[in-house]
């Protein structure tokens, strides 16, 4: 085959279209990495997509209404993230510049659900409803559902180089909704079949503040670098983890009808929804249940299943935080 001017410059240009084709791969979203995750989120520039990861989380939460804590068991959450310079700059008198780190978060559900994503493990709650009958609920947090996807929980940490040279990670404050689903029940001891409809009416806020912090001179000393891990000293960052304290909203519960009809919706409004509930939260670092850059796959909703980076400093190895033994 003859090899001409004509051809080569046929090929430059096939070779520059092939490249501009790929390169606006990053400008779309991108397909994810299991089944039951929404595609990676293409954020405005100069965001742009980081990778997947993976954490690790657990819970306190206070019931108020039957006045005792409930925790729960250490769970896992895809993340899909994405960050770049905060553009324009929040205050250009004081900070140099800052940057930003989003985590798209997703519950991974455990094998054997109608989902792979957007539904936690199960978590127990003793409990005793009308101050005298113990109620024992099984109970998943599941994340609001569009087009058969769950709609993320989004988390945020800004870090930021003021005029001094030092380090400054403002609070973070998030809210977002889940509702409660009781997948199991016990009545004065005795199995309760509810069929899987009993939920909540409609989602419960989470109303969750992270603690920020100063690293570097403040223009008459040297503050040091917070210990880790976070969650030992109260503060966080998305990308380390660290200790979430806020509120929960549990609504009324609809749906939960027996086999015989009867329906016991009431009972457990009664015994577990409110407004308010004190609520603590331990999240391991954002990559400590990340593989080859990918989230934890379908099913894998424990650390040992995924498995997780068992490296204390990012994985909370008690798995929540402690419950106050002084009430609430």
């Amino acid at each position: 085959m003859r090899w001409t001017k004509a051809r080569s410059a046929t090929l430059t240009v096939l070779a520059v279209l092939t490249l501009v084709t790929l390169s606006s791969g990053s400008s779309r979203a991108d397909d994810p990495p299991y089944p039951g995750l929404p595609p990676t989120e293409v954020p405005p520039p100069p965001l742009a997509h980081r990778s997947w990861g993976g954490t690790a989380f657990g819970a306190t939460a206070y019931v108020q209404r039957a006045r005792q804590w409930v925790r729960t068991p250490l769970m896992t959450a895809a993340f899909d993230i994405n960050s770049g310079t905060v553009d324009p700059n929040p205050d250009p008198s004081h900070y140099n510049q800052c940057t930003v780190l989003n985590a798209n978060s997703y519950l991974v559900a455990p094998a054997g659900g109608p989902h792979n994503y957007g539904a936690s493990r199960d978590i127990t709650v003793h409990t005793v409803a009308f101050g005298s009958i113990p109620v024992d609920a099984t109970v998943q947090l599941e994340q609001a559902r569009a087009a058969g996807l769950p709609v993320p929980i989004r988390l945020s940490t800004q870090v930021c180089s003021n005029t001094l040279g030092a380090i400054e990670v403002p609070d973070n404050e998030f809210k977002f909704s889940l509702f409660t689903h009781v997948t199991a029940l016990q009545v004065d001891g005795v199995p309760v079949n509810l069929g899987g409809g009993c939920r909540t009416r409609s989602p419960g806020t989470v109303d969750l503040h992270g603690k920020g912090y100063y690293q570097g001179w403040d223009g008459t000393k040297t503050v040091p670098a917070p210990a880790t891990p976070y969650w030992d000293n109260g503060h966080y960052n998305v990308s380390s983890g660290g200790l979430l304290t806020g509120t929960v909203d549990v609504p009324a519960f609809a749906g939960c009808t027996t086999a015989d009809g009867d329906d016991l919706s009431r009972l457990l409004t009664a015994t577990i929804s409110g407004t308010g509930f004190p609520l603590q939260v331990i999240q391991g670092s954002a990559f400590a249940c990340s593989v080859n850059n990918l989230p934890p796959k379908p099913g894998a909703s424990t650390p040992e299943s995924v498995p997780c980076n068992t490296n204390p400093a990012v994985l909370p190895a008690g798995g929540a935080p402690p419950i106050p033994q002084n009430g609430n």
